[in-house]
């Protein structure tokens, strides 16, 4: 964003928030637009690979949305020229930090707002800045920072951590991303100034036309590592990221649906740690050795999922789980063999390529 009006970017206090499984050294991951945003834009190929992870994993951290690359990248893009002009370590690091004028009140359009980090991430114990590529308040990356490089702490100063938390920020407040109002609300929440909204909405119809001329498209794509070795290349198809195999036939069924009156959304592909993540929430006996239905809701062992290679799907219906009475269940039991899904009889809102 320009230096003179800076986002105010308030959301309720939520806690950290820590996604694991998509970093540097976890999975070798590139946007399917990232050699756009490279050659286009000059960004370093961190920042690319970045902005291609968060949108590809939008769809598990905020179920449904569906955030543009060429969105996300304008975002960037407008708040922080790209990242232009940093040194960005392999692992998402800044240096030297982004840290964005003195919020004291002297500048014609800053506000005034003390500190609210004790100069941690702004090097300022009196006012606030806006800090890191993504340009958010302390106290905003207080209640919603994401680890995004899977290095167990939420960074602004980091790329992986600032985009991700970025994404899911817009995904929140514009939800679900479909539409450009959508779009513009979100942005609207970034930073309250239509010229600001304006901004980023020409600026994002700018590489969007890129990314269509490089035959990108909108669906960012990453390839990550797979249970017991190989890689899972992804795509996301209307917020919900799966497997790049399979991504034509739920696109096919989601559409198809949709014609029906029934509207689908969910969750797909899931790293291995968020697995185990899951595993602990559920009450699992053990995370590692106990049988799924020990778990209070049944959940697989990490590494035996078919959400770990993006081949199954958590359905919802209007954001709500299914069951075996909701309607969504029923059009599905008659409906999605032919898009080649199957149902897991001890859970009506799992579907998988091979009914696991």
């Amino acid at each position: 964003m320009a230096a003179v009006v800076l986002p105010l970017v308030a959301l309720a206090s939520v806690g950290v928030i820590v996604m694991g499984g998509v970093g540097p050294g976890s999975a070798a991951a590139d946007a399917a637009g990232g050699d756009v945003l490279v050659e286009g834009l000059g960004w370093s190929p961190v920042v690319a690979s970045a902005a291609g992870r968060a949108v590809g994993g939008a769809g598990a951290r905020v179920p449904g949305c569906q955030a543009r690359l060429a969105l996300v990248a304008a975002v960037v893009e407008v708040e922080a020229a790209g990242g232009r002009g940093r040194s960005i370590s392999p692992a998402g690091d800044t240096s030297p930090r982004l840290i964005g004028p003195t919020l004291d009140g002297t500048t014609p359009g800053t506000a005034t707002i003390a500190d609210t980090d004790g100069g941690r991430w702004d090097d300022d114990a009196t006012w606030d800045h806006a800090v890191g590529i993504a340009q958010f308040l302390p106290s905003t990356w207080a209640a919603s920072g994401i680890d995004g490089n899977g290095d167990g702490m939420a960074d602004p100063h980091n790329v992986f951590d600032a985009i991700a938390s970025q994404v899911a920020k817009l995904c929140r407040d514009g939800h679900p991303m479909a539409t450009a109002d959508d779009e513009r609300r979100a942005l609207f929440a970034y930073n309250p100034a239509t010229w600001y909204v304006d901004r980023v909405m020409a600026e994002a119809a700018r590489i969007q036309t890129m990314l269509d001329d490089a035959g990108a498209g909108s669906r960012a794509g990453i390839v990550v590592d797979r249970p017991g070795g190989g890689t899972v290349e992804l795509a996301t198809v209307r917020g919900i990221t799966v497997a790049a195999t399979i991504a034509n036939r739920l696109e096919a069924l989601l559409n198809a649906a949709s014609a029906a009156g029934v509207e689908l959304s969910g969750t797909g592909w899931r790293s291995t740690q968020r697995q185990a993540e899951l595993r602990q929430e559920n009450g699992c006996p053990d995370i590692y050795t106990a049988p799924p239905d020990t778990c209070r809701v049944p959940t697989a062992i990490p590494g035996t999922s078919m959400h770990e290679i993006g081949e199954a799907i958590d359905f919802t219906e209007n954001g709500t789980t299914l069951t075996r009475s909701s309607t969504a269940f029923t059009w599905l039991a008659t409906n999605a063999t032919q898009y080649g899904f199957s149902n897991l009889p001890s859970e009506a809102w799992h579907w998988s390529v091979n009914g696991k």
